[in-house]
């Protein structure tokens, strides 16, 4: 958990850059999509914070059902606040979505990667 708030805490700077690229069009400053960045990641590092001590208390609570609830509504709350923020049309938005999902996704595993390694060597 450690490792992935740290990986977090340097993937907010890329996200704001890569939604800076994607929504160009918005006419928003850097700082602005940085700002969105990081009550994204909060609002995700709270979320999955509080799912993981529910995990923790009630094992039995978590079914794949109710993993896949989680997922939709993260990815919802994502696309509602990409779509209110940058004004875009609902198609755009997904597809804008999917891209930075992508890339995100493809970061975090390098990253994440690199910090095993990282933590195997020196340990």
């Amino acid at each position: 958990l450690k490792t992935l708030s740290i990986c977090m805490f340097f993937l907010m700077p890329f996200v704001a850059f890569i939604t800076f690229l994607l929504f160009k069009k918005s006419r928003k400053y850097y700082v602005e999509h940085l700002i969105n960045s990081i009550l994204l990641h909060s609002f995700y590092f709270t979320f999955f914070s509080v799912i993981f001590i529910l995990g923790l208390v009630w094992p039995d609570l978590f079914n794949a059902f109710t993993l896949v609830v989680i997922g939709i509504g993260s990815w919802a709350y994502l696309l509602k606040s990409l779509k209110v923020v940058f004004n875009n049309s609902w198609t755009r938005t997904i597809v804008k979505l999917f891209l930075i999902n992508i890339i995100y996704s493809l970061v975090l595993l390098f990253i994440m990667l690199g910090a095993f390694i990282y933590g195997a060597l020196t340990f």
